[in-house]
């Protein structure tokens, strides 16, 4: 099933706020309608790879409507099958932002980061996902201090993991002999077949069915992952993250079905060491068994401080949260989370980076 190219409007209005010292922004965010005139986005340089993260580096960002001595503004950004936006809280008040987003049908993934103009220590986090069999609102209440930029970033999953198995069909077809062309098709084929049943069964909003149909995509991607890296030549090395991309998009897939939210918080250990927090929720209906917390070292930055194990819990029901708290350096380490279904496994960053 293709998917259909979409605009982006982004309103904003602003009214009292609820107490004193703080400004209400309404924010809707159409991903249904054509925009009609665009801008260029002005930020500091330090923000620049966030407004790359949020527009995907591709997106052309479009104008809002914004009264044009509001101390909020922002901007947002489409490609297809993903929505970026930003929201900049230029006044000495902080702003409470409501933002309606305005969907077509899809499993949607959201991803948000709070950066000031440094970008010094940026808070990121992800949030519920949101299934819609048909176009319609989600709401995210949020609170941006004064000085900051929000950053919104929103992913159809399932959009994504058929981009990333585009991707994967044509790097197997740089094979050097039709034999491993063979090999790697056998596993790789039937995911195709595997996303057009996931994308019907996201309309009819079975999220219990597209899950597990995610984590057989799963296993058969990670079978011809291993027949690619033990067959293709040193000079088709660079075509491993591709393979690696189709796991991640595959888990993604899972990860918003099973209505998963991970986190990462930065923290300290008891002698005062700097470390990592990593937590996963689950905050779908469906207990999910066997859930493990870990790290990574972002761009193979090594900077651990000791030997790090997975935190690994037996399962998570709906409503419970397990943390696992890592003694490393979260300056370019980010947290995973890995959680397994039948026999397939997925693996998921923890929070967004740019």
């Amino acid at each position: 099933m293709r998917v259909k190219a979409f605009a982006v409007v982004l309103l904003l209005s602003l009214t009292s706020g609820a107490r004193a010292g703080v400004v209400t922004a309404n924010v809707t965010v159409d991903a249904t309608v054509t925009a009609t005139r665009t801008i260029q986005a002005t930020v500091s340089e330090a923000l620049v790879p966030w407004v790359g993260w949020a527009r995907m580096d591709k997106a052309v960002p479009f104008a809002p409507a914004v009264p044009a001595d509001s101390a909020v503004s922002g901007w947002a950004a489409r490609q297809p099958g993903a929505v970026g936006a930003a929201l900049t809280n230029a006044g000495e008040e902080a702003a409470r932002v409501r933002v309606s987003l305005r969907l077509g049908p899809g499993l949607w993934r959201l991803e948000a980061a709070l950066v000031d103009k440094e970008a010094a220590s940026p808070r990121t986090w992800r949030m519920e996902s949101v299934l819609q069999s048909g176009a319609g609102p989600a709401v995210k209440q949020m609170m941006i201090p004064a000085g900051h930029t929000l950053f919104l970033r929103i992913t159809n999953t399932v959009a994504a993991a058929r981009a990333a198995f585009r991707s994967a069909v044509a790097a197997k077809e740089q094979a050097q002999t039709s034999f491993l062309k063979g090999r790697v098709a056998r596993p790789l084929n039937p995911i195709g077949g595997a996303l057009g049943t996931i994308g019907a069964l996201v309309l009819r909003g079975k999220r219990d069915e597209v899950a597990r149909k995610a984590h057989r995509a799963l296993l058969a991607a990670a079978q011809a992952q291993a027949v690619w890296k033990n067959g293709r030549s040193g000079e088709l090395a660079p075509q491993d993250a591709v393979f690696a991309d189709l796991m991640t998009a595959l888990s993604e897939v899972s990860l918003a079905a099973c209505n998963l939210v991970p986190s990462q918080t930065r923290t300290t250990a008891a002698d005062g060491a700097p470390a990592l927090q990593v937590s996963v929720t689950n905050a779908g209906r469906r207990t999910v068994p066997l859930v493990s917390l870990g790290v990574d070292a972002v761009a193979g930055d090594p900077r651990v401080l000791e030997a790090t194990s997975l935190g690994v819990f037996r399962s998570l029901a709906p409503g419970e949260k397990v943390t696992k708290t890592f003694r490393v350096d979260p300056a370019g380490m980010r947290g995973v989370v890995q959680f397994v279904q039948g026999m397939g496994a997925a693996a998921v960053p923890a929070a967004p980076l740019p």
